[in-house]
Protein backbone atom coordinates (compact mmCIF):
# COMPACT_ATOMS: atom_id res chain seq x y z
CA UNK A 1 0.00 0.00 0.00
CA UNK A 2 2.70 2.48 0.86
CA UNK A 3 4.07 1.95 -2.85
CA UNK A 4 0.98 2.91 -4.13
CA UNK A 5 0.83 6.14 -1.76
CA UNK A 6 4.31 6.98 -2.79
CA UNK A 7 4.47 6.41 -6.52
CA UNK A 8 6.58 8.73 -7.15
CA UNK A 9 9.17 8.17 -4.73
CA UNK A 10 11.60 5.14 -5.69
CA UNK A 11 10.84 1.79 -3.68
CA UNK A 12 13.79 1.10 -0.49
CA UNK A 13 15.54 -2.03 -1.48
CA UNK A 14 13.32 -3.56 1.14
CA UNK A 15 10.45 -2.47 0.18
CA UNK A 16 11.24 -3.77 -3.34
CA UNK A 17 12.09 -7.43 -1.84
CA UNK A 18 9.20 -7.93 -0.26
CA UNK A 19 7.05 -6.88 -3.16
CA UNK A 20 9.03 -9.29 -5.60
CA UNK A 21 8.69 -11.88 -2.76
CA UNK A 22 4.83 -11.89 -2.98
CA UNK A 23 5.01 -11.63 -6.71
CA UNK A 24 6.98 -14.82 -7.06
CA UNK A 25 4.73 -16.55 -4.27
CA UNK A 26 1.89 -15.49 -6.32
CA UNK A 27 3.71 -16.87 -9.46
CA UNK A 28 4.19 -20.21 -7.67
CA UNK A 29 0.32 -20.47 -6.98
CA UNK A 30 0.16 -19.70 -4.02
CA UNK A 31 -3.73 -18.08 -3.46
CA UNK A 32 -4.15 -14.64 -3.26
CA UNK A 33 -5.98 -14.35 0.36
CA UNK A 34 -2.62 -16.29 1.80
CA UNK A 35 -0.86 -13.49 0.46
CA UNK A 36 -3.09 -11.22 2.04
CA UNK A 37 -3.76 -12.66 5.30
CA UNK A 38 -7.33 -12.32 5.44
CA UNK A 39 -10.62 -12.49 3.23
CA UNK A 40 -14.19 -11.55 3.75
CA UNK A 41 -16.87 -14.08 4.10
CA UNK A 42 -20.34 -12.70 4.83
CA UNK A 43 -19.68 -9.45 6.06
CA UNK A 44 -16.89 -10.75 8.18
CA UNK A 45 -13.18 -10.61 8.04
CA UNK A 46 -11.01 -14.09 8.83
CA UNK A 47 -7.30 -14.64 8.52
CA UNK A 48 -6.97 -17.07 6.28
CA UNK A 49 -2.97 -18.99 5.57
CA UNK A 50 -1.80 -22.39 4.68
CA UNK A 51 -3.55 -24.76 6.68
CA UNK A 52 -6.84 -23.02 6.53
CA UNK A 53 -9.77 -23.07 4.10
CA UNK A 54 -10.45 -19.99 2.05
CA UNK A 55 -13.89 -18.61 2.41
CA UNK A 56 -16.00 -18.73 -0.96
CA UNK A 57 -18.71 -16.59 -2.16
CA UNK A 58 -20.68 -19.77 -3.37
CA UNK A 59 -20.54 -20.83 0.30
CA UNK A 60 -22.60 -17.38 1.41
CA UNK A 61 -25.92 -18.77 -0.35
CA UNK A 62 -25.34 -21.92 2.20
CA UNK A 63 -25.90 -19.64 4.50
CA UNK A 64 -28.62 -17.60 3.23
CA UNK A 65 -30.40 -20.65 2.10
CA UNK A 66 -30.06 -22.24 5.97
CA UNK A 67 -31.51 -18.99 7.45
CA UNK A 68 -34.21 -19.17 5.35
CA UNK A 69 -35.07 -22.87 5.74
CA UNK A 70 -35.34 -21.83 9.42
CA UNK A 71 -37.67 -18.34 9.12
CA UNK A 72 -34.41 -16.48 10.28
CA UNK A 73 -34.18 -18.42 13.71
CA UNK A 74 -30.46 -17.96 14.37
CA UNK A 75 -29.69 -20.70 16.80
CA UNK A 76 -30.95 -23.08 14.39
CA UNK A 77 -29.34 -21.72 11.24
CA UNK A 78 -25.80 -22.03 13.03
CA UNK A 79 -26.38 -25.58 14.48
CA UNK A 80 -27.26 -26.46 10.94
CA UNK A 81 -23.89 -24.29 9.56
CA UNK A 82 -22.25 -26.03 12.78
CA UNK A 83 -20.88 -22.45 13.70
CA UNK A 84 -20.62 -20.58 16.62
CA UNK A 85 -24.40 -18.96 17.05
CA UNK A 86 -22.51 -15.79 18.87
CA UNK A 87 -20.23 -15.62 15.78
CA UNK A 88 -23.91 -15.61 12.99
CA UNK A 89 -25.73 -13.41 15.79
CA UNK A 90 -22.69 -10.66 15.71
CA UNK A 91 -22.66 -10.83 11.81
CA UNK A 92 -26.75 -10.40 11.57
CA UNK A 93 -26.81 -7.65 14.06
CA UNK A 94 -24.12 -5.58 12.11
CA UNK A 95 -26.42 -5.58 8.71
Amino acid sequence: MELFLRGQEPASPEQAGAFFALIRRRLEGEPLQYLLGEWEFYGLDFFVGPGVLIPRPETELLVEAALESVGGNQTIAAKQLGISRTTLWRHLNRI
